[in-house]
């Protein structure tokens, strides 16, 4: 999942990701926003933040 496709599904912008993975606003605003999230980001994502928004299977 890359950096936009998780601003739009949260419906946030940078500076909530940032609060929410509890990041700087300069971290986030470093992520290419076409590539993925960072490793442990995305694992937080998914595992402990918001996991309905990964399929069950990929788990």
């Amino acid at each position: 999942m890359t950096k936009q496709e998780a601003l739009t599904l949260l419906r946030i912008n940078q500076a909530q990701m940032a609060r929410i993975f509890g990041v700087s606003r300069a971290a986030v605003s470093q992520w290419p926003s076409d590539a993925p999230l960072p490793p442990k980001r995305l694992m937080q994502l998914k595992y402990e933040l918001h996991p309905e928004l990964f399929d069950q299977e990929e788990v």
